[in-house]
Order: structure tokens, then C-alpha cells, then sequence
């Protein structure tokens, strides 16, 4: 992920931290993106390729031209997804086709050539139902801007849907003095001059918290999940906080 630097006109920070993440108490946003998949299809039928798996119809279905195969979602440059669940649905006529089937999540290439540029998230154990979405929690720990359904049978899956919470890069932020750490349903800012304002908010833009500055550290109950921090003020300060 490619990071950047946001000027400042006054002194304000924002910053995208965990808050102890926990899939529950977070809204699960269906992900879409770019569709990424191996190229082709088995017959050369324009009606089997990748995006037959992404398109909402479960009587369409991928039938890749090679066994190892994959399809899923690009979503951009400096967008990530964490992913908390899946939705499939396996082709009618073979279903058993789905069984070692794996998701995995990459933020290297939208190739998944390589096993060291990919994480395995999930594998399918059990042969699905035919005609009926089975769902399946994802466990991540990490976000990732390319994810894939992958299996060495040619995929043959009518759907994929993917779910989770999807973010967008702000970048490094510059401030030297204000310290802003995030705990268990917690908020801790630190160094901020007295009198500024702290806004916390959730990554739909509500603000969850708000407060003015009168002590060196400010603490704030907010849910779990990723929030976004921000110090409005007067004085100026410079100070590097990585965003996820």
C-alpha cells in the first residue's frame, strides 16, 4: 500500500486505528471491486467465464479452461478489505468440485501466481448445497485490497460474495506532539494543546465522540472497529501515524 503525506492548514490529525476489532457490532458491507479471475473458460464458452461467479445468478457458474483457477474482486488503489464472511453457491452438477476449495487475500498481485504473495483465509471442507448460498466466517486479522475464491477444479461456482469491512487509505499524517492510541473501546489521545477539539469518527463519517481538549490525556469510549481521529486546533505539530 502506497503511503502519502496530508498538508496541514491548522493542526489536525487523522488517524485509522483498531479498536479492538470484532466482527459483531460491525455492519458487514457486501465488497465489490474490479472482477479479477483466470482468463478463459473451459470450451472457450463466453457464458462460463469468471464473471458468471460474481454476477448474482446462481444458475450461471465459472468453469475455468485450467484446474487451478480463481475469481474475486480487485478494489482499488488504497482500498482494503477485512473480510468476516463468504457466501458461495457450487455449480448444480458439481458441487463436490467446491470441497478444498480456499479464499485467500493479497495485497502483492491480483495474480495469486505466487504462494508467498497470498494468505490462505478459509477452506471449504464440505461439500455445499446445491441451489442455496451456504455462508462461512472468515477469521482475519489482516486487510487486503485483492481476495479471491481459488481451487484446483476449475473452480465450477455459480456465486461468491465476499463480506467484511472495507477502508480507504489516508495515509501517514504529520503531527510531532499529539500522541493517539487505540485500546479495548478506547480512544486515548495525548499531548493535544488544551482547547482543541478531538472528533472521532466510524468509517461511514457519524461521529461516535466529541470532545474539547482541557487535560494532556483524553480518553474516549467508542465501539470496537476502525476509527477515524481528528484534532482540530491552532498549533501546528508534525508526527508520522501509519494507516491501515
Amino acid at each position: 500500500m502506497k503511503k502519502r503525506f496530508l498538508p496541514y492548514l491548522s493542526m489536525w490529525i487523522l488517524a485509522v486505528m483498531f479498536v479492538s476489532f470484532s466482527a459483531t457490532g460491525n455492519a458487514q458491507i457486501k465488497v465489490t471491486g474490479t472482477a479479477i479471475g483466470t482468463a478463459g473458460s473451459y470450451g472457450d464458452n463466453p457464458a462460463t467465464t469468471f464473471t458468471a461467479a460474481l454476477d448474482g445468478d446462481i444458475t450461471t457458474y465459472f468453469d475455468a479452461k485450467v484446474s487451478s483457477s480463481f475469481v474475486g474482486y480487485d478494489l482499488g488503489e488504497g482500498k482494503s478489505v477485512l473480510l468476516t464472511s463468504i457466501r458461495y453457491v457450487p455449480r448444480s452438477t458439481h458441487p463436490q468440485r467446491m470441497v478444498g476449495g480456499q479464499i485467500w487475500g493479497s495485497n502483492t498481485s491480483a495474480s495469486f501466481s505466487n504462494s508467498n504473495e497470498y494468505d490462505v483465509l478459509y477452506t471449504i471442507t464440505d461439500q455445499p448445497a446445491v441451489g442455496v448460498y451456504t455462508e462461512a466466517v472468515i477469521s482475519a486479522t489482516e486487510s487486503y485490497r485483492y481476495i479471491c475464491y481459488h481451487d484446483n477444479s476449475s473452480c465450477n461456482v455459480a456465486e461468491v460474495e465476499f463480506y467484511g469491512s472495507v477502508s480507504t487509505a489516508i495515509g501517514d499524517i504529520e503531527t510531532s506532539d499529539v500522541i493517539t492510541t487505540g485500546g479495548t473501546g478506547m480512544v486515548k489521545v495525548q499531548n493535544a494543546e488544551q482547547g482543541s477539539t478531538v472528533i472521532i469518527y466510524d468509517l461511514t463519517g457519524k461521529i461516535i465522540a466529541k470532545n474539547l481538549v482541557v487535560s494532556s490525556t483524553e480518553t474516549f469510549a467508542v465501539p470496537s472497529g476502525l476509527c477515524i481521529v481528528k484534532v482540530v486546533g491552532s498549533q501546528m505539530s508534525t508526527n508520522k501515524v501509519l494507516v491501515k
